[in-house]
């Protein structure tokens, strides 16, 4: 009798942990760097909303599900879908919105480390340089203004692929945003020390998610 009770507890935890843990679905357009449809990682939003979802939602996971911009407005309009990176439309009595991190995503430059503090006046200032970027899927501001200032993009397909070439000296720079180093030295088994985000900055944006109020979250 108890191995039979032992047995039913032991089941009924195994069932319980398998109801509670699931893959939540997360809504995003193409908006690289931000959110990249052809980036391993997603952009850097997702990996800092990975890190939220494995605090506050142990066991959940997450996957990025990319559509235009006005399917994913449709999509939120009928319903579907508890979080979304597109923001929608009937924000205030649907959806609220959870800041991710109170520092914003601040994207930049890296280089190998130097004495000096890694800065410019003016992007122009890195005229002819060599730069690893992101594949662009379309044309985006910020590649616009990397060109625009006269640099030379290397294209790859993601931001541990550039840094990897960085580290190699295949390019004078290395796109990423001020959370990368931390995120990927470990991964890529780099010494971040030997690394110099810049001071300057492309482009900064807040870090945040719509949520559906009436998704049963517990957020």
């Amino acid at each position: 009798m108890r191995i039979k009770r032992i047995a039913s507890v032991f089941f009924y935890l195994l069932l319980s942990s398998s109801l509670r843990a699931e893959t939540i679905e997360v809504l995003a357009i193409d908006y690289p760097p931000f959110t990249a449809k052809v980036e391993s990682e997603k952009g850097p939003l997702f990996s800092i909303l990975k890190d939220f979802v494995d605090e506050r939602l142990p066991g959940n996971d997450i996957k990025a599900v990319f559509v235009p911009p006005a399917r994913a407005a449709l999509l939120l309009s009928k319903g579907q879908y508890c979080m979304s990176f597109y923001p929608p439309q009937d924000r205030s009595n649907q959806f609220k919105f959870i800041q991710l991190s109170k520092e914003k995503v601040k994207l930049g430059l890296i280089r190998l480390r130097e004495e000096e503090p890694f800065t410019w006046k003016t992007l122009s200032d890195l005229k002819g340089q060599s730069l690893a970027i992101l594949r662009p899927h379309k044309g985006g501001q910020v590649l616009k203004d990397i060109v625009g200032a006269g640099l030379r993009p290397i294209y790859v397909e993601s931001i541990s692929q550039g840094l990897l070439m960085l580290s190699k000296k295949r390019v004078n720079y290395a796109f990423g945003d001020n959370k990368t180093l931390t995120r990927l030295s470990k991964e890529l088994k780099l010494d971040k020390e030997l690394f110099q985000f810049s001071t300057s900055t492309l482009h900064e944006a807040p870090v945040g998610i719509h949520v559906r109020k009436s998704c049963k979250l517990g957020l």
